[in-house]
């Protein structure tokens, strides 16, 4: 991977973080007043550094040998990228029967969204 296929990782990961706001908030609620009292801050915290862990792992492990394959051996298009996430997504939710397998298919889809957008759609979106 080249320098502007690093990058478009890494801003894809941080992009990534929305979905994790919004299900924090629907799991916890927002915060009141007595947020700091209450672990709601030390709560986002923890979320959002194993959500970057987990988020750069999936990378390594998932991410990067599916672009690699995917730029030896196809044509590059969106779907390419999707049916991976998909496949291991509902996988993971037939096994473990959790949110958290369909929370995280979600956010990898977004990732890979996005990551396409910034590597090949380079018009579209700006690094």
């Amino acid at each position: 991977m080249d320098r502007e296929e690093l990058k478009a990782v890494f801003l894809s990961i941080n992009f990534g973080l929305l979905p994790l706001f919004i299900y924090l908030f629907f799991e916890i609620g927002l915060p009141t007043k007595d947020f700091l009292s209450e672990g709601w801050l030390l709560y986002i915290l923890f979320a959002v550094i194993v959500y970057l862990i987990v988020s750069i792992l999936g990378w390594i492990i998932i991410g990067v040998p599916v672009h690699l394959l995917v730029c030896k051996y196809f044509s590059s298009q969106l779907y390419q990228y999707l049916i991976p996430i998909l496949a291991i997504s509902i996988l993971l939710n037939f096994i473990t029967d959790s949110e958290l397998a369909i929370f995280l298919g979600f956010s990898a889809t977004i990732q890979a969204i996005l990551f396409w957008l910034f590597v090949y759609k380079k018009g579209l979106i700006k690094l």
